[in-house]
Parts: C-alpha cells; structure tokens; sequence
C-alpha cells in the first residue's frame, strides 16, 4: 500500500549513499538507513517482512502441534528467499496473538538498527544501490555491507526478533494443540458411534437371518412331514385300508398347511420391515 510513497524515498536515499561512496565521504554521520539495502537485505526482514524466518524455524523445531509443524514445513523454501506470503496468510494473518509480534518487529528492530549504526555507530550501514530482496540471509548481509561486523548485527536482529516471537509463538502453538486434541476426541467419539452403529446392524441382520434359517427349516420340516403322510396314506391303500389313508391325507394336508403358514408369514413380516 506504502510503496508508491516509500520506494522513491528509499531511492532517493540510496543514490545519495552511493554518491558518498563514489565520493570518500561515507560515514555513518551522513548516510541514511532507509534504503532497500538496509531495509530488505541487510539487517531488517530476514525471512521477509516482519522478520518471520524466527517464527519459520520455531514451527519446524519447537512446535507441539501437527498443524503448525506441517505449516513449518511447506513454507521453509519461500521464507529463505524471504518470501513470506504463505507464513503470514498460514498463521499470522487475522490471528491477534500472532499479528501482536508481528506489529513489534516493526517498532522494536527498526529501533535497534538505528541505535547500532547512528546513535552508537558500531555497525556498518549500506551504501550501495541493491534490490535484490530474494537474496537470503546472511549472504545479502555479506554483499550490501561487505563486513563481519554487519553480519554480527544482523544475528543481533535476529535474537531480538526470536525473543519477541517466541512468548506469542508458545501460547498460540499451545492453543492448536488443544483444538488438536479436542477434533481428535470429536473423531474419535463420531468413529464410536459409527462403530456402534454398524455393530446393531450387523446384530440385526445376523438375527435376520437366523430368523429366515429357521422358518426354511420350518417349511422343509413340515413339508417333508407332509411326504411322509402322501407316502403312508398309499401304502395305507393299497392294503384296503380306506380310512387309515384318509387320515393321512388330512394330516399331510395340515402339514403343508402348516408350511404355507410359514412362508406366508415370512413374506408379510418382510414387505412390512
């Protein structure tokens, strides 16, 4: 959003470093801070803006929840060439506890730097034209500062942008976590009654079909009783004896009578469920 307005400053800036330069008169007195070199590459956004390369290396070694390891995963190659995109819409963007550190990277390593390179001129300050903000760290230190002492200061920026991180980090990994737990006893409990659920039907087919064996076994029973009195009630006759037979008739009748019963019955209760 800024940019329109900060880059022809940064510019500006860095033009008038690399004419000191040109010149011999470059001293930490006279160039300014406020340039693309100083600002992107050299001591401020390491991991991209916000300095979020300390928050990328605690999700990859610290932290407890599989979401934010898995996240420290995915954006470890981006945040090297300080692209920072899918750190912050991963975990930071509309997220209170981690916009906080965020907001104090801006406040609090800005300040440091100034205070190491012109108020106590202790570390050197960027006087050339570099925008290569994609160089990682610490090799970008190295080209735009050309000094050991300027790599010291940004291990100094990063300790400090470590310790700001690291409090907010915790609590948030600390929360995940619990939504963790708490979705995996939600799993958990829905693959219970699943569970559950498939056991009563399994239960109820099971009884279905003991029921079904033995209504089979039923009608096989009294059809076959049904054949015993056919066969009895022939002999029956041809012996002459007429009223025996007769009673075996209408005993085999009522035999597959019977069995009409049972079929009839299973297929009622089975249309009616």
């Amino acid at each position: 959003v800024l940019t329109p307005v900060a880059s022809p400053i940064m510019i500006a800036a860095a033009s008038a470093n690399a004419e000191l330069a040109a010149a011999g008169m470059a001293t930490n007195a006279n160039l300014s801070i406020f340039t693309d070199a100083t600002v992107y590459s050299a001591y401020l956004w390491i991991g991209g803006i916000g300095c979020t390369m300390p928050l990328v290396i605690m999700m990859l070694t610290m932290a407890k929840s599989q979401r934010m390891k898995a996240l420290g995963k995915a954006v470890l190659v981006p945040a090297v060439f300080n692209i920072n995109e899918p750190t912050v819409f991963g975990c930071i963007a509309w997220n209170p506890i981690l916009m906080v550190p965020m907001w104090l990277q801006g406040i609090i390593l800005p300040i440091i730097i100034y205070v190491l390179t012109k108020v106590i001129p202790l570390f050197p300050i960027p006087d050339m034209l570099f925008n290569m903000w994609y160089c990682p760290f610490p090799i970008c230190t190295w080209l735009t500062t050309r000094s050991l002492f300027g790599i010291v200061l940004m291990l100094i920026v990063f300790a400090a942008s470590w310790m700001i991180w690291m409090p907010f980090f915790k609590i948030y990994d600390k929360q995940v976590c619990e939504e963790e737990a708490a979705e995996q006893k939600k799993t958990e409990a829905e693959v219970r009654v699943i569970r559950r659920k498939t056991m009563a039907v399994e239960n109820n087919m099971d009884d279905e079909l003991d029921q079904v064996s033995a209504e089979a076994m039923q009608i096989i029973m009294s059809a076959g009783d049904a054949r015993v009195s056919c066969n009895d009630a022939l002999k029956a006759i041809a012996e002459g004896n007429v009223e025996s037979a007769r009673e075996l008739i209408k005993k085999a009748e009522g035999q597959i009578a019977e069995a009409h019963h049972v079929q009839t019955d299973a297929i009622q209760g089975s249309i009616g469920g």
